[in-house]
């Protein structure tokens, strides 16, 4: 597939498995918007989401390479953000061609005492925000005749791990959510599919590793 000239959209791409998507689609000719939140965090998660200089390096990077890039601060979880997101994309590079929805969040802690502000945080980021997003970016490509959906999920997506249970029923409704808009979108020209890494040295797997410890 020639991605030459290309537009893609990756979310959570200020670092980890979002920055290294966005590098390959750089360095295959593609236009980059590198979204993720910047500078609109809102209160205090689990660990350290990415930080406004994470995400101008993350730039950087891509555009070191060769690539055409540009950073869009989203807040996936909420309507207008995403709308905003959609058309500085379009203003940017004039065309919408492929979305990858990699944005996500997860919190640890045992069932019987998992707090309900964080299990809807979770659900909020991870599935909501891959409806919000990949609903205005398929609004585009009906007008375009096609394009592509990457929804990201995960190992834990397909198996249940303890302690996991709001990130392992947010990645499983990813890949019920992929399915079901593959089958509808299909005869539009719009391809969804969903990628289920498995164990990466990523900021999210870091915390994991350190909750374990304590």
């Amino acid at each position: 597939m020639d991605l030459n000239g290309k537009t893609v959209i990756v979310t959570g791409a200020a670092r980890g498995i979002g920055l290294g998507i966005a590098q390959a689609f750089g360095r295959e000719g593609a236009n980059i918007v590198l979204a993720d939140l910047g500078s609109l965090h809102s209160g205090e998660w689990t660990y350290e989401l990415s930080s406004t200089q994470q995400f101008e390096v993350a730039v950087e990077s891509v555009t070191a390479q060769g690539g055409k890039a540009v950073a869009i601060e989203v807040d996936v979880s909420k309507r207008d953000s995403v709308h905003h997101l959609i058309a500085q994309t379009q203003e940017s590079f004039g065309s919408l061609d492929i979305v990858v929805n990699n944005a996500g969040v997860v919190k640890a802690g045992e069932f019987a005492s998992y707090d309900e502000k964080s299990w809807d945080q979770t659900f909020a980021v991870n599935v909501k925000g891959t409806f919000l997003v990949s609903q205005a970016a398929v609004t585009v490509m009906l007008e375009n005749d096609g394009g592509a959906i990457i929804n990201i999920s995960s190992i834990a997506g397909k198996r249940g791990y303890p302690h996991m249970s709001a990130y392992c029923a947010s990645k499983f409704a990813i890949i019920g959510l992929t399915q079901s808009m593959a089958q509808e979108l299909a005869s539009s020209g719009i391809r969804v599919n969903a990628i289920c890494p498995g164990v990466l040295s990523t900021a999210i797997w870091d915390y994991l590793s350190f909750s374990d410890r304590v």
